[in-house]
């Protein structure tokens, strides 16, 4: 049990029916761009791909415009904080 929410690994596709009956929205993590359209595929509500594990803002943007072709929000994170600040700037 995370502090904020339950972390869950591996879902694969039953993301949705489990979102469904906890009647919550879905955020997944992943590092690639197969990962973050697999997690799209199984039916994530929020995708959050980690910058510096990406590619960078080119890996991200790639990301971006693939959750939002399905309509999917898109929350990046990152675990380096001068790259999460500077994502700000």
């Amino acid at each position: 049990m995370a502090k904020h929410g339950v972390v869950l690994r591996p879902l694969g596709r039953r993301v949705s029916a489990f979102g469904a009956a906890l009647d919550i929205a879905i955020a997944a993590g992943e590092q690639e761009l197969q990962g973050i359209k697999r997690l799209i595929e199984a039916g994530a509500d929020i995708v959050q791909p980690d910058i510096v594990k990406t590619g960078g803002f080119t890996g991200l943007s790639d990301m971006a415009a693939l959750a939002r072709a399905d309509g999917v929000d898109l929350v990046p994170h990152q675990t380096q904080p001068s790259i999460g600040h500077t994502d700000r700037a």
